[in-house]
């Protein structure tokens, strides 16, 4: 596979994997900011087919199942080959490159909107500490699945990237502790007890976001992405069709658990993130790899290499929207949001990230960008 060489360089950059980030992005404005109930399409389509679209953008949430396993396989990846080169995994360093590729947009985010815009970082008045706190300590996802997110806030989408912190703080040292060798093993239990204790939380009739963003009930699609990363150079050789088809069936998964009624109810949650989760990993294969160019377009990695700043703005730029929506164009809301998020995204990353990300790669033993 084209990746090899980069490996035996000390490099491992798959231009896929930025394409696949803005896909996930994607998703998760799509659920953003466009209707979830049928109602809010036109009565001129059947019924049918506005139900399958609004189920379809429910779906977008599971974008960030999406970004868990991109993030797991490329960090395993990483620290597996980083172990491979030098012997050793430099967990401080490790660390290190982790804060100055997260930190510096999220704490400018969070600042500006407890300073500047304290309106929209505080949901509940009564629980604004508790909020900040979360935010603060990036165990915002904790503060979500215990109360909920109230007053749609433009942080509201940092509980992923809390979750994300905490398996990035935690990840390096199970492998130093345990071992490379011992890595499917812990991955396979990680995804057994994360199953496991989502039925326990079903039946005690948990708050209503505890199943979508406690930590312990979100492993699957980190586990699962560790467990790709850890079978990469095995992974078999696919034809066209057979990849398709692949990405086909990832993109219908989630949409179906999102459609049809019958399986929405709270035990269904049981086998539907694990199925979400599994529906990511034949994303992954299907388009790792793939001797096909689309996902190498330099438009797509681009947004993708910015896809964090997408991700972090999108919300903002929806709640300004209604001012900026274009008149005559279908959805102008959606539109106008979607290209102030990738205006926003790319001064971000242009102006104030990329002298965090050169600093970064001084701590880099395995480079993850191109050359």
């Amino acid at each position: 596979m084209g990746s090899a060489p980069q490996a035996q360089t000390g490099r491992f950059y798959l231009p896929e994997l930025d394409s696949l980030r803005f896909f996930a992005f994607l998703a998760v404005f799509i659920c953003h900011a466009f209707p979830h109930e049928t109602a809010g399409y036109s009565k001129a389509l059947p019924g049918p087919v506005v139900t399958w679209i609004a189920g379809a953008v429910r779906a977008g949430a599971f974008g960030v199942d999406l970004f868990f396993l991109l993030s797991s396989f490329l960090i395993t990846s990483l620290l597996v080959r980083e172990h491979r080169q030098t012997g050793r995994i430099d967990v401080p360093g490790f660390w290190i490159r982790r804060c100055l590729r997260i930190w510096p947009l999220y704490i400018l985010f969070v600042v500006a909107a407890g300073g500047v815009l304290p309106i929209w970082f505080h949901f509940i008045p009564k629980l604004a500490t508790c909020y900040a706190l979360g935010l603060a300590t990036f165990t915002h996802n904790w503060v979500v699945a215990f109360c909920g997110v109230g007053v749609g806030s433009p942080t509201l989408i940092l509980w992923s990237v809390s979750l994300e912190e905490q398996f990035y703080l935690l990840w390096p040292v199970v492998i130093v502790l345990a071992g490379v060798k011992r890595l499917p093993l812990i991955a396979v239990w990680m995804i057994v007890f994360s199953i496991v204790a989502r039925v326990v939380v079903i039946a005690l009739n948990p708050p209503e976001l505890m199943l979508w963003s406690a930590t312990p009930l979100r492993l699957e699609p980190i586990a699962l992405g560790a467990l790709l990363a850890l079978a990469f150079d095995r992974f078999p050789h696919l034809n066209l069709r057979t990849r398709a088809l692949m990405l086909v069936a990832g993109a219908a998964i989630p949409i179906l658990f999102s459609a049809l009624p019958f399986l929405t109810s709270k035990w269904v949650d049981a086998v539907k993130f694990p199925a979400v989760a599994a529906a990511c990993g034949l994303v992954l294969l299907a388009v790792v790899g793939a001797e096909t160019k689309v996902f190498r377009l330099p438009l797509l990695v681009y947004l993708g290499k910015i896809s964090y700043g997408l991700y972090v703005f999108h919300l903002l730029a929806i709640q300004f929207s209604p001012r900026l929506a274009i008149p005559g164009v279908p959805f102008g809301r959606a539109v106008s949001a979607f290209a102030v998020t990738v205006a926003l995204a790319a001064v971000s990353y242009q102006w104030y990230e990329r002298p965090f990300l050169r600093l970064k790669d001084r701590f880099a033993h395995v480079r993850s960008r191109p050359a």
